[in-house]
C-alpha cells in the first residue's frame, strides 16, 4: 500500500480501527444497551471518519463499518456486529499488506 501522507492517511488510524472494531463486537454481543456500548459506537465512528479517505483508495469493502453503523443507530446489533465482522476480514487484508510492503504498523 504505498498512499502518499497526508493525502489519505496514515496505517496507524486503521491499526485503531481494527483494534476498537475487535473489542465492540463481543461487548455488543454480551452488552448492547450498557452506556459504555454507546461511547464505543461513538469512538468508532470517530475513527472510521478519519480512516475514510484511506480505505477508500486502499480496502473499500472495510468502509462496511459505516453500514454497521448504521445498524448501530437503529438498535440492530446482530447486523452491526455482522458488518463489523466483516469490515475486520477487510482491515486485516490491508494490514497485511501493509506489513508485506513493509510500512510500519501499530498493531501488536
Amino acid at each position: 500500500m504505498s498512499t502518499p501522507p497526508g493525502k489519505a492517511g496514515d496505517v496507524s488510524t486503521p491499526c485503531r480501527l481494527y483494534a476498537q472494531r475487535s473489542i465492540l463486537v463481543p461487548t455488543l454481543t454480551v452488552a448492547a444497551g450498557h452506556p459504555d456500548t454507546a461511547t464505543m459506537l461513538a469512538r468508532l465512528r470517530d475513527t472510521t471518519s478519519r480512516a475514510a479517505d484511506l480505505l477508500a483508495l486502499a480496502e473499500p469493502e472495510a468502509l462496511a463499518v459505516h453500514r454497521a453503523l448504521e445498524h448501530a443507530v437503529t438498535g440492530q446489533h446482530n447486523e452491526t456486529c455482522s458488518e463489523l465482522i466483516h469490515a475486520h476480514r477487510r482491515l486485516a487484508a490491508l494490514l497485511r499488506r501493509s506489513e508485506a510492503a513493509g510500512e510500519p504498523t501499530s498493531r501488536g
